[in-house]
């Protein structure tokens, strides 16, 4: 049972498909990176444009991008013009993903307005705390301190709760 120790054959190397593929797979990670940071789930399906000159390499690749970036439908050229779309950058490619498509804007503008609600109501309990001089004067400077932090905080994610609803607009 003694074999030979195989041997490297140029013919089985495929070299620029592995490449081709890891372009492939690059457009991929990025449309589902952008879908997470947006918070779109799996089940919601969006048009995906991908700007390229390399149109024939995603074209063939398009039933991927339905599969695993849950596409509706892939269109592929040299150059789109779109406004109003979520955009996603790899080194080869520009993908476009219509805003429409990807988020409900008077349901999302419902959980920002909450969520702003919620944190506005926060920073006010904090304000009211060190604004109130019992409080001041009682408290160790620690915890007087975790409050001013926890109001910096509040303050921070306020404004980028307006910028998205703004965005959202």
């Amino acid at each position: 049972m003694l074999e030979r120790y195989p041997e490297y054959d140029p013919a089985l190397d495929f070299r620029a498909d592995a490449d081709d593929f890891e372009k492939v797979i690059a457009a991929i990670s990025a449309i589902r990176n952008l879908r997470t940071s947006m918070n779109v789930p799996p089940s919601v399906k969006a048009k995906v444009c991908i700007e390229t000159k390399e149109e024939e390499l995603f074209r063939s690749c398009s039933m991927f991008f339905e599969k695993l970036a849950f596409a509706s439908a892939v269109e592929v050229a040299s150059g789109f013009s779109m406004e109003d779309a979520a955009t996603a950058v790899t080194d080869v490619c520009r993908i476009f993903i219509p805003m429409d498509e990807l988020v409900d804007k008077e349901a999302e503008r419902k959980r920002l307005e909450k969520e702003l609600a919620s944190a506005q109501k926060q920073l006010d309990t904090v304000n009211a705390k060190l604004n109130n001089e019992k409080f001041m004067s009682r408290a160790p400077q620690n915890v007087v301190d975790g409050v001013r932090q926890n109001g910096k905080k509040l303050q921070a994610q306020i404004r980028l709760l307006q910028e998205e609803m703004a965005a959202l607009q």
